[in-house]
């Protein structure tokens, strides 16, 4: 079979296969992590609430009693972070403002993630994971390739949204990031549990950036 964006099309759609049906084989993700560590801070965060349905009467002065939690964990080797995960959780919604992670590190993004977001929230409830001002490269370029290819151009300017098993939805689901979100799907539920059912790319005020939303749905 020829995929129209190459590997990252065909990894997200083996993402979408093990996400959708619990008898898909080949998935691996078994991995644990142990011994955490993170400073839960309360946030005012009102980006993309209302629209989701999601609680949004965050800025109020008193923001101890805000429904959302800053997450700020970083794991070090001789001075240098080899894994980073900083962003914003709250019932049903999880944001990604930066995840970063070396090779070297034993810790993975997805597991890392689940971890943050089930110390304090329902899994099951989880509706929506949101990765905010995406830098990652090979993230970026799919992006592009995939504006281009549907007639959007270079530049985002306006809010475009993938359904599962679209050529788009493939290709954002095997990117770096897709990845990332689709292991964490893989890892808190199980195969045929829950799946991603749309990847929605939001164009921000700031040109060239973009924000990606990742709809967590169960299968049916």
């Amino acid at each position: 079979m020829e995929y129209k964006y190459g590997a990252n099309e065909y990894e997200g759609q083996e993402l979408e296969q093990w996400m959708g049906s619990a008898n898909a084989p080949g998935s691996s993700d078994t991995r644990l992590v142990n011994k955490l560590q993170s400073e839960i801070i309360p946030i005012d965060f009102v980006n993309y609430v209302s629209e989701l349905g999601l609680p949004a009467d965050t800025v109020a002065l008193d923001v101890a009693h805000s429904p959302y939690r800053t997450v700020m964990v970083r794991k070090t080797a001789r001075g240098e972070d080899i894994v980073k995960w900083v962003g914003q959780i709250g019932q049903g919604v999880i944001f990604m403002d930066v995840i970063a992670r070396k090779n070297a590190s034993p810790v993975y993004i997805s597991d890392l993630t689940k971890a943050i977001y089930e110390r304090e929230f329902d899994l099951g409830a989880l509706r929506y994971v949101f990765a905010s001002c995406v830098m990652n490269f090979n993230t970026v370029d799919i992006v592009m390739a995939i504006c281009r290819s549907n007639g959007l151009g270079n530049r985002l300017t306006a809010n475009q949204t993938w359904e599962a098993s679209s050529s788009g939805y493939r290709a954002l689901l095997g990117s770096k990031v897709g990845k990332s979100v689709g292991r964490f799907v893989l890892g808190a539920y199980g195969q045929g549990v829950k799946r991603i059912a749309r990847i929605a790319v939001y164009a921000t005020v700031v040109a060239g950036d973009f924000d990606l939303r990742f709809d967590i749905e169960d299968v049916v």
